[in-house]
């Protein structure tokens, strides 16, 4: 690493300027790592290996349980934790025809809290059930795998995935990484084919 990689691209719309940062291909792992650890101060706490795979050999309680290769909806990262990840790097050291599409929740998060909207968590969360409201306990993953509305305003909420402005785009093709503040922005991945390698790095 000479600190010569090519430059990343700083995405965020407000004063922290690492809420999403796409790193090009050209750049190396390392050259991530240093960006993340030395220029913006934070700290790569764990990184998990994943490859995409059809439903019958995915992880249990995972998207692609549920959604094997194809699209998947929009949702944060760990959010069946007690304190997700404030951040989140993905990472595919191969390129591969696939994206993944970024929208900011900060609006839905809004309407959430002025109309006291509750969620119920489906799966157990760290050996108990919890009724989220929003936003205290986000980020949360607002969609029927893990969280289904108990109320209107949930529902209403729920409904504003669908039309919610895309803020980025991830290309795997031309894209080796992207770190973002996973307390802000759900995303999607679309459809991939199996046995593609990715890397998760949580990041606080």
């Amino acid at each position: 690493m000479n600190g010569q990689y090519p430059a990343p691209t700083c995405l965020s719309k407000n004063e922290e300027r690492h809420d999403a940062t796409i790193f090009p291909r050209g750049t190396s792992i390392d050259d991530v790592y240093f960006h993340i650890t030395n220029i913006l101060g934070l700290n790569v706490q764990h990184v998990e290996q994943f490859e995409s795979r059809i439903k019958i050999h995915a992880r249990k309680n995972s998207l692609s349980s549920i959604y094997g290769l194809g699209q998947q909806p929009f949702h944060t990262d760990f959010a069946t934790e007690v304190r997700p990840a404030k951040y989140v790097a993905l990472v595919r050291t191969k390129p591969v025809k696939a994206c993944t599409t970024f929208i900011d929740l900060e609006p839905i998060f809004q309407t959430a809290q002025s109309s006291n909207a509750l969620f119920a968590c489906t799966v157990p969360v760290e050996s108990r059930i919890r009724t989220i409201r929003l936003p205290s306990d986000r980020p949360l993953r607002i969609n029927s795998v893990v969280y289904r509305p108990v109320n209107r305003a949930a529902e209403y909420a729920t409904q504003l995935l669908p039309s919610a402005p895309i803020a980025f785009t991830a290309h795997w093709e031309q894209t080796l990484a992207v770190m973002f503040n996973n307390h802000r922005y759900a995303h999607a991945r679309g459809p991939i084919e199996h046995g593609s390698p990715i890397e998760r790095w949580r990041i606080h």
